[in-house]
């Protein structure tokens, strides 16, 4: 079978084929066929009967990708397929270039939001990093000294596999530990594929397919299906599930997390639980802090955004991703709550999301980011106007949901049928901006009303405009584009002008 990789058009890929075919067979790398799980790759295709395969990896694991590329082409009779770079993120499984071959199976390797995709099968991957457990468990002894102490243990996802060891040698020593278990998510056709997920904690509910997450556990190697939640007595965020001791809160845990402190599912646990503290062990640089955090500063600045969302006109929805499930459906969702609070919105599709792209649109107040949890919070300090998310527009506009509850990150717990679906309902009060000083009406009557004129006068006309038109907004622009001033510049010959390269044009000295 030609293989998808290379081709004969390619000579120094052909002379390097036969190098990585030998060391692979000789077994030289096998770090990498653990690191990646290839073994349980090849397993799943061969079961499945998949022809077409596309493999995602992220940029820091770019180097090990020719080898498990070619393995597996050299192990199955599918079509291996390497995706050259990713349409919104690392997070987020590109199903966008994976149809452009036709791919009935996509395996995404490294950290992932764990999201279930709208159309492809996807093998989420997690990858074993290199992590010391003797130097993890020693670190926690160090700062919990107490036997008695109630620690929500958990760790990035790179970092999963070892959790299981992690929690049995130091259990007898503190029996109050609750480990955080992945927690994939569910729709009524998931199509996530994941190898060893949460077997340990019931949180999570039946799909018509099962769910397994590669990576989870070392011992744990066949599929499980999640069963219902018979335990009540759990804490759920947006990816993780805890099981909680009778008689205590969330809040009376602390936390150990295993993985960067810049971490974003860090950040998007602290967003649900502000108030705790605790512990962080880096890896990398084999050191254990204490939590530094600001969420309670973020939190304040998402406040001023719900504030900036109340005074918008008009809302830019930004499409951050083509493959997560229920992205058109939360599009609809946020164009019809936006539509009956008489404002305007656009959508945008405009790949990977930067200050520049955005930049362009400046008749848009504010922008809404559609995407996986993990690249939904975006620090829109460096855009020319806000970033906020779907959660951040319900708790401006519907007067049914009020600000302080679990912020709500996964767009898709929004929706009807999800966990934080609240009905909408528009406010009509009237409030004062706390931004502007002025008198807001929340139903933008002022804006769109359909017999509402201004009326403004110049030197040289008398001029009507719907307060809602592209010329009345013209009016108020401080730039207008160029000034033509005709018959005021003065006609010259046509004069010769610059020639050469860029680089060095001829009337420049040399």
């Amino acid at each position: 079978m030609a293989s998808a990789f290379y081709t004969t058009d390619k000579p120094e890929l052909l002379a390097s084929y036969p190098q990585i075919k030998q060391t692979l067979k000789a077994g030289s790398s096998e770090n990498i066929k653990e690191k990646y799980d290839v073994n349980q790759c090849v397993q799943f295709i061969k079961d499945n009967g998949v022809t077409n395969v596309a493999l995602q990896f992220p940029d820091e694991m770019l180097n090990d990708a020719v080898a498990v590329t070619e393995y597996l082409q050299l192990q199955t009779d599918a079509n291996i397929y390497l995706l050259a770079d990713t349409s919104y993120g690392n997070y987020d499984v590109d199903e966008v270039a994976a149809q452009h071959v036709q791919a009935d199976l996509i395996i995404h390797f490294g950290k992932a939001s764990l999201t279930s995709t709208s159309k492809t099968k996807t093998l989420f991957v997690l990858g074993k990093m290199n992590l010391s457990i003797e130097e993890v468990v020693a670190s926690f002894k160090q700062v919990f000294p107490t036997s008695e102490s109630h620690v929500f243990i958990f760790a990035e996802s790179t970092y999963v596999h070892a959790l299981d060891e992690i929690y049995k040698q130091l259990l007898p020593s503190y029996p109050n530990l609750s480990l955080g278990l992945l927690k994939p998510n569910e729709t009524e056709n998931d199509r996530t594929a994941c190898s060893n997920p949460c077997t340990e904690c019931s949180c999570t509910r039946d799909t018509e397919e099962q769910q397994t997450i590669s990576g989870h556990s070392p011992n744990l190697t066949t599929s499980v299906t999640l069963k219902s939640n018979e335990n009540s007595n759990t804490y759920s965020t947006s990816k993780y599930c805890f099981p909680l001791n009778e008689n205590k809160s969330p809040t009376e845990y602390s936390l150990f997390f295993i993985g960067s402190n810049e971490s974003e599912d860090l950040k998007m646990f602290l967003f649900q639980l502000p108030t705790i503290t605790g512990y962080v062990f880096d890896p990398d640089t084999k050191t254990c802090n204490s939590t530094v955090s600001n969420i309670k500063r973020q939190l304040a600045k998402k406040y001023y955004l719900v504030e900036k969302l109340k005074d918008a006109k008009t809302i830019g929805i930004v499409v951050g991703t083509l493959g997560m499930a229920g992205y058109l459906e939360i599009i609809e969702h946020l164009k019809h709550i936006i539509s009956l609070t008489k404002r305007k919105s656009y959508t945008f599709v405009v790949g990977k999301i930067n200050p520049a792209k955005l930049a362009n649109f400046s008749e848009i107040d504010v922008f809404v980011v559609v995407a996986c949890p993990e690249q939904t919070n975006l620090d829109s300090s460096e855009y020319f106007k806000p970033l906020v998310t779907p959660y951040e527009v319900e708790v401006a506009y519907n007067a049914n949901r009020e600000w302080g509850e679990p912020y709500v990150f996964n767009f898709r717990d929004l929706l009807p049928g999800g966990s934080s679906y609240v009905e909408f309902s528009p406010s009509t009060e009237e409030t004062i901006s706390l931004i502007t000083g002025e008198i807001r009406n929340n139903l933008n009557e002022n804006i769109n009303g359909d017999n509402q004129l201004e009326v403004r006068s110049n030197e040289n006309a008398l001029s009507v405009f719907h307060p809602n038109s592209s010329v009345y907004r013209y009016i108020g622009s401080t730039w207008k584009g160029l000034e033509q001033k005709l018959g005021e510049t003065e006609v010259t010959l046509a004069e010769d002008g610059r020639s050469g390269l860029p680089v060095h044009y001829s009337s420049e000295c040399t």
